[in-house]
């Protein structure tokens, strides 16, 4: 319900890692017009692990209810790692809880991104990843249990959490052009707080296939259950799907083993 100010088409909540500095002025560079964000941070330690993350996990009802109360139309959590933890279940979980104590949809990252790689109409990706090696075994895992193949895997091995976001657009464009292999049909560069956005068009024109980010799948996923059907040219071809918006929350596939090998690097 607009209440007057900002966001007189549509207002976004976001729970972010308390050390993302990625989200919130990217989407606010390519927001539609009449689009506000609106955001609460929950802690995430130094370290960059699955106990830190866990950790921070304990803050998300908190999180969900201040940026509840700014009467928004959506909420989304805004860490891939967080997503990838405990599995696709847990994940949906999240969501569910976050609804609950709301009543406000809610996509968590890879709600989104799951959602953007089905709508790109890509099953076997190639995945540039961030993270240190213990949860990209997690990734691969979660992608797996979900019917998303990876056919590779490169990863910059970032331990800490604020470092997430040191990377510049050179840097991405590079490591993410090393991770694509042939066979895949399309790439993900995964992580909300990784500077990847700059990096997305000029991968799908010299790679000649979708890219899908986790702060491009998380804006596309967020408007869409806002009911909004924007165009975002320069950021990928997911971003211009406004035949995708808006629709139903489809049930996402389940299958897989539950602990595929880690690709080769």
């Amino acid at each position: 319900m607009y209440l007057g100010g900002a966001g007189w088409r549509a207002r976004i909540g976001l729970i972010l890692p308390s050390v993302n500095t990625v989200v919130e002025p990217w989407y606010y560079q390519v927001a539609p017009r009449g689009v506000a964000f609106h955001a609460a941070r929950v802690y995430l330690p130094p370290a960059l692990t699955a106990e830190s993350l866990g950790e921070m996990d304990r803050h998300n009802l908190r999180a969900a209810r201040e940026v509840a109360s700014a009467q928004v139309d959506v909420v989304a959590h805004c860490c891939t790692a967080s997503s990838i933890l405990k599995g696709p279940e847990h994940d949906r979980a999240v969501a569910a809880e976050i609804e609950r104590e709301t009543g406000i949809p809610t996509t968590t990252a890879m709600d989104a991104v799951l959602r953007a790689l089905h709508a790109v109409g890509v099953g076997r990706i190639a995945v540039a990843s961030p993270y240190p090696h213990e949860i990209d075994e997690r990734e691969v895992a979660f992608f797996a249990q979900c019917g998303v193949e990876v056919v590779s895997i490169k990863s910059l091995g970032i331990t800490s959490s604020a470092g997430l976001a040191e990377p510049g657009p050179d840097e991405v464009y590079r490591f993410a052009r090393e991770a694509f292999v042939p066979g895949a049909e399309g790439l993900f560069v995964s992580c909300l707080n990784l500077r990847s956005h700059d990096a997305i068009a000029a991968l799908e024109d010299d790679l000649g296939v979708p890219v899908v980010t986790s702060p491009q799948a998380v804006l596309w996923n967020a408007l869409r259950l806002a009911g909004l059907r924007a165009s975002i040219p320069g950021y990928g071809r997911l971003l211009t799907l406004v035949d995708a918006t808006p629709g139903p929350r489809e049930p996402l596939p389940r299958s897989a083993p539950e602990k595929p090998p880690l690709p080769a690097r």
